[in-house]
């Protein structure tokens, strides 16, 4: 199985080249690594040079200035990518092991209705009080994740990590949603097509250590904030897949809760007051936001 990597950059000077070694030094055990794409959305720092510094005839780099967002450069790997598969990964992540693409790739050749496979991508643990706020809803996130059908849920579909199949690729045109993955997520399941996630398949990316940096990620990617934007496109649907049960909500807030009370609190808080404005974000249809520094 021919496989394409594609990395969609803004201003990943810090971590780019990791990633990059991480991808080449990959054991190719039934798959072989065809192209690595690299497409810097407009970066304004040494993003590219930091590609090019590393001269492999496998990775093509892309250097226009101009701002697309991550979905309109994952729709253009889409129509560049040469492999059978494309493994996509945010530039600010680490590979936990030269196995992870093999763990992705898998599902593809056992089952012929797979189209989209989810890696785990797991939160560096926090080093201070910020990071053990945002902490509190991972864990929250990630017990909804593992517990719903064995992980083959939306919450199992993360951009971070996640792998597509060009036979469905290539059916999918982005509208002007802020969350790609959950919408490749419900083109997949509308199609009657499978989705697999692999919690063998294990990426690290950085907390936000800020207000402002978490307030950004929160409203591109809250599970309520993408559910209004989604419900216009795929219905009911979307309103099922995101449910987690109120009992089973509630139990998995308060075991985080007596884990670590204080920060918790104050992540509830915080979740609280941007509630209200969900409806009304939800309605924009820009496609780029500012970056988060603070996880690079």
């Amino acid at each position: 199985m021919k496989v394409t990597v594609g990395l969609p950059a803004y201003n990943e000077e810090r971590n780019i080249q990791n990633v990059l070694k991480d991808i080449l030094g990959q054991n190719q055990d039934g798959w072989d690594l065809k192209e690595i794409l690299v497409y810097s959305d407009g970066s304004s720092d040494k993003t590219v040079e930091k590609v090019k510094e590393l001269r492999n005839p496998l990775i093509w780099v892309n250097s226009d200035m101009e701002r697309k967002g991550q979905i309109g450069r994952i729709q253009e790997m889409f129509g560049k990518m040469s492999g059978d598969v494309l493994v996509m990964l945010d530039g600010d992540l680490r590979l936990e092991n030269n196995d992870i693409i093999t763990h992705l790739i898998k599902p593809f050749k056992e089952d012929k209705m797979t189209m989209l496979v989810g890696g785990n991508t797991m939160a560096y643990p926090p080093k201070n009080f910020f990071q053990r706020a945002v902490y509190s809803t991972f864990k929250v996130f990630y017990m909804a994740r593992l517990s719903i059908r064995g992980g083959n849920n939306m919450f199992g579909c993360t951009g971070g990590c996640l792998a597509i199949h060009k036979d469905l690729a290539k059916q999918i045109t982005f509208p002007k949603v802020k969350n790609q993955d959950a919408y490749m997520y419900f083109v997949c399941k509308t199609k009657g097509f499978t989705f697999k996630f692999v919690k063998e398949a294990v990426v690290f990316y950085k907390l936000p250590n800020n207000l402002h940096d978490y307030l950004s990620q929160v409203f591109r990617s809250n599970p309520e904030a993408v559910e209004i934007k989604l419900t216009q496109y795929f219905g009911d649907m979307v309103k099922k897949e995101f449910s987690r049960g109120r009992f089973f909500y509630a139990k998995c807030v308060l075991k985080v809760f007596l884990e670590d009370p204080i920060p918790t609190a104050y992540i509830i808080m915080v979740n609280a007051l941007c509630k209200p404005f969900f409806p009304f974000l939800s309605k924009s249809d820009a496609t780029t936001w500012e970056a988060v520094t603070s996880t690079k």
